[in-house]
């Protein structure tokens, strides 16, 4: 096992990976809000919890936290143990409010991306399928800076997001927000779009619900 000193929390981690600084579950509860939890937000912290979650399942990244069995309640009183890489084949959904990990895949507790006419948040309920999960999970950071690139990404150069839009059919740029920035990460995935210029790109759209994809 590493030094204490060389453990971060699970949110310092995944903010780490998709954002490139290193917030703890209040700030990075901030930055979420603070963006009205845009999708390219969204995308790039549930696109960390799964590419951290498949290093430490491989043994690449060593993860500790405070394992609460089912038909506990609280885990108060739950004592730090490392989590068996087996583990995080099912214990893959990032559980923000604890720091924690759950059993499934994905963001628990945080809203789906927000109607941009209405600007209202879609909130989706997630049923517990097994209570047990793990609470305050920490990450070994010299493993994580050794298997993982930070989000700092280097922004997608004007040519090629021009190269992108004009080679998308008519009911391709019909699509929705989110589903184009789904389809930029897809296609540039070490490189950075800014909400700002993906929406000067898409120029001024109808109020109301966009189409989506079939």
């Amino acid at each position: 096992m590493t030094n204490e000193s060389e453990w971060i929390t699970l949110s310092q981690a995944l903010s780490w990976i998709a954002f490139g600084k290193k917030d703890d579950k209040d700030k990075l509860k901030k930055r979420l809000a603070q963006s009205n939890y845009s999708p390219d937000d969204l995308f790039d912290l549930e696109k960390g919890v799964e590419k951290l979650a498949s290093k430490a399942s491989n043994g690449a990244i060593e993860l500790m936290g405070k394992y609460v069995p089912r038909g506990v309640d609280s885990g108060e009183w739950a004592l730090t143990e490392n989590i068996p890489n087996e583990k995080l084949f099912d214990f893959r959904a990032f559980d923000i409010t604890t720091d924690g990990l759950r059993h499934g895949k994905g963001l628990m507790w945080l809203p789906e991306v927000a109607d941009e006419a209405q600007n209202k948040l879609r909130y989706t309920f997630r049923p517990v399928l097994r209570s047990e999960h793990y609470n305050d999970v920490k990450v070994d950071y010299a493993a994580l800076q050794r298997e993982c690139k930070s989000g700092a990404l280097r922004p997608l150069p004007a040519s090629l997001l021009k190269k992108w839009w004009d080679g998308l059919s008519d009911a391709e740029t019909r699509l929705g927000e989110a589903k184009h920035t789904t389809m930029l990460k897809e296609a540039y995935p070490d490189q950075h779009v800014a909400r700002e210029r993906l929406r000067e790109l898409r120029g001024p759209r109808k109020r109301g619900r966009e189409k989506k994809s079939p």
